[in-house]
């Protein structure tokens, strides 16, 4: 919490500190390498690792195929599979990341509170959601036969990432046009999720999601079991607490896009190739967002496809990391600004805690240490 804050000042202040996020970044991978396995999804993990139980029914054939790897490469003991784990992870961040000049505060910022202690026990969507960084990165260039081959391995590791396959339309000339005064386009997607989620709560399943996802599972031979996971639990009126989450980052992404649009009209001709990149990341940002609400059908069926949401935060915290560190913004760095786009993020970022505080699950920042090697009882 306490390094949290620090990233949150230094964000309000407008400065950058490499050593802070070498720092936070350091002991978020301590905490991920150093989980005991005792519990949950890490003791399922663990168990399948080191009794070599290299079978679809239970995971994707990326994800066994990558254990059978590290064994034949003689890593046999958890740790240190999770290390392997997190540089791999590391590296896919790296590589989504390198071309942009970011601010890496925001980025902590909104994976600390939530994201990554469910990534530090969901280990398989934790590698998934780092190829879908690196995925991101190539929807931006337009390079789409790049990023299906990195979702279709990010799918190999965990199969409800096949859905991002609908981001290709957030690239396309077509779609990075639209514009916000378009309202009709944001309307029509919002309403048909909304109405199908309260279909989907009172009818206590939706058949055409169920459909869908054995037809996508079928693809990568996932186990019958592994299909009921996901689609025979009911959560009710559960799923609202997602959709606040939902609507903050999508609040984000429209602030965002407005931000930099207005930067645009005013900036000098230096910055002008550059907020013109920005800009382009920024509309398939908010196109990304806008896709992510037919999320919300899937959460009113199973409460585990919040974790889809995550990536709209991710990408809402790269772009606006971006347009800091041009520093495009007239106001001088170093002073306290807490101007409304912060705001907006920061609500995102702390919607992220709801669900802890209300006792959504086992997955707490509280409870990283207590099942951590170094750290627990």
């Amino acid at each position: 919490m306490t390094l949290w804050i620090i990233n949150l000042l230094f964000v309000i202040i407008k400065k950058d500190n490499k050593i802070i996020c070498f720092i936070t970044y350091l002991t978020l991978g301590i905490l991920f390498v150093s989980n005991a396995g005792l519990s949950g999804d890490a003791a399922l993990y663990k168990w399948h690792f080191e009794n070599k139980v290299f079978s679809g029914e239970l995971f994707e054939v990326g994800y066994t195929f990558a254990e059978k790897i590290f064994h034949a490469c003689g890593i046999h003991t958890y740790t240190g599979f999770l290390i392997v784990l997190f540089v791999l992870g590391t590296i896919f961040l790296w590589i989504g990341l390198k071309k942009y000049n970011i601010s890496y505060h925001y980025l902590l910022l909104i994976t600390m509170p939530f994201i990554f202690p469910t990534y530090s026990i969901a280990i398989r969507f934790y590698l998934a959601s780092a190829i879908m960084v690196a995925a991101i990165r190539y929807l931006n260039e337009r390079k789409y036969w790049l990023f299906f081959i990195f979702v279709i391995c990010a799918g190999s590791f965990h199969v409800v990432a096949l859905f991002y396959l609908l981001f290709v339309f957030c690239g396309t000339k077509r779609m990075s046009a639209i514009s916000l005064n378009k309202k009709f386009l944001l309307w029509l997607v919002g309403i048909f999720s909304v109405l199908n989620f309260i279909i989907s709560i009172l009818l206590k399943k939706n058949l055409l999601i169920l459909a869908l996802v054995k037809i996508i599972t079928a693809v990568f031979i996932i186990g019958e079991n592994k299909i009921d996971a996901y689609t025979t639990t009911n959560t009710n009126f559960g799923g609202i607490i997602f959709l606040f989450t939902y609507l903050c980052g999508m609040v984000t992404a429209i602030y965002i896009y407005r931000l930099v649009f207005d930067e645009r009209r005013t900036t000098d001709k230096n910055n002008e190739q550059t907020i013109n990149v920005i800009k382009t990341y920024s509309k398939v940002n908010y196109n990304i967002n806008l896709i992510l609400s037919t999320i919300l059908p899937f959460i009113a069926m199973n409460l585990l496809f919040y974790r889809l949401l995550t990536i709209g935060h991710i990408s809402n915290a790269i772009v606006l990391g971006m347009y800091r560190k041009q520093n495009l913004s007239k106001r001088r760095r170093g002073s306290i600004q807490i101007s409304p786009v912060n705001v907006f993020f920061i609500l995102s970022c702390l919607s992220w805690f709801i669900p802890e505080i209300i006792g959504f699950n086992d997955i707490t920042i509280k409870g990283l240490f207590e099942a951590s090697i170094l750290f627990g009882k």
